[in-house]
């Protein structure tokens, strides 16, 4: 796996997890079509501010976010837990895609950007703080009841998703598998999580035939009752529900890999994990309101990442990013109420 240099993002995170290379992720994020719109899910009243420009500009008592929807479904989620003890913060989560977020922190038009990949701009590593904080996993279910398969490689995964697919049976799939009808299903094509699925299975997070579509706490009780079913849903749902589904392994052309967090960590279940990150605008992390938000995001990360359906990172970068954020913020006074 290629890396990138270090960049804004402690040293401690590039050498403890290998980082994706950023021209090749730019390409998976737009491919997935998860450019422009608001932040998605968790962002009930957060507004949908994408520059830093405007009334939260001039409202001390504001945080600004943007760049990737697939942060800002986190970052929504924060805000939301935030908010039931922070009183007068307003935290506006808005989402475009990475590379306009990394603009927007670098110029200081927004306090905190949510990237699907690493920050490269030598010229501004050093205005900005990057934090990684989330694995986007993805595994592929099917019910207990099916016996026959344990491992897919991604062009056959490709071929029962794709727009002009025929397959409608499990011996379609492979000669050796029985004629049991298969059924697909998923989250609906329009939710992140389907995008990136979509993308990264048959090219393009459009390029889809018709599936069944569950919300994603659905999808274990409706595979559990299909041995025919085959699901693609999130991890921490599964992590929850695994009695009732099994996880099959994932072929790229590395051997067969099991779904979990070590996989994800070391971008094993390519292409169907990823790292999430975010980076702070520096100047910005002397602002009160700023501040005390991102130290209650980075403190409480496991619990946020599990309730946004994404996996936290392990206890080590955990604690790294709370003792940077707690050094960047020390001496920063507390929010005075608007």
């Amino acid at each position: 796996m290629t890396s990138v240099t270090a960049g804004a993002l402690p040293r401690s995170t590039v050498d403890q997890h290998p980082q994706l290379p950023a021209d090749a992720m730019r390409a998976a994020e737009r491919a997935a079509g998860i450019i422009g719109g608001t932040g998605g899910a968790g962002t009930a009243g957060a507004g949908t501010a994408g520059a830093g420009t405007g009334d939260g500009a001039a409202d001390p008592n504001a945080v600004i976010t943007t760049g990737s929807a697939e942060v800002a479904a986190i970052t929504g989620t924060a805000y939301n837990l935030f908010r039931e003890s922070a009183k007068g913060v307003t935290v506006r989560v808005g989402s475009t895609d990475t590379d306009d977020g990394f603009q927007k922190v670098c110029a200081g038009q927004a306090d905190i950007v949510g990237a699907s990949y690493v920050l490269t701009d030598r010229t501004c590593g050093d205005r900005v703080v990057g934090f990684e904080i989330a694995h986007h996993l993805l595994p592929i279910v099917v019910s207990k009841q099916n016996t026959w398969v344990q491992c897919l490689t991604t062009a056959q995964v490709g071929r029962i998703w794709a727009r002009d697919s025929a397959v409608t049976s499990w011996n379609q799939v492979d000669p050796s598998f029985p004629n049991v009808p298969l059924s697909p299903i998923g989250p609906a094509a329009s939710t992140v999580h389907a995008k990136v699925f979509l993308a990264s299975m048959t090219g393009s997070s459009t390029n889809t035939r018709a599936y069944e579509t569950r919300e994603l706490d659905e999808i274990p009780a409706r595979v559990d009752g299909d041995r025919g079913a085959i699901a693609f849903m999130d991890y921490s749902n599964f992590l929850t529900t695994n009695r009732a589904v099994r996880a099959i392994k994932l072929d790229s052309g590395r051997g067969c890999v099991e779904p979990n967090a070590l996989s994800a960590g070391t971008g094993m279940y390519m292409p169907l994990c990823k790292p999430l990150y975010l980076y702070a605008n520096k100047a910005s992390l002397r602002k009160p309101a700023v501040a005390a938000f991102l130290r209650y995001y980075l403190e409480n990360q496991k619990e946020i990442t599990s309730q946004a359906h994404y996996i936290a990172r392990d206890d080590a970068t955990v604690r790294d990013n709370i003792v940077i954020v707690q050094n960047l913020t020390a001496g920063v006074r507390a929010v005075k109420p608007a």
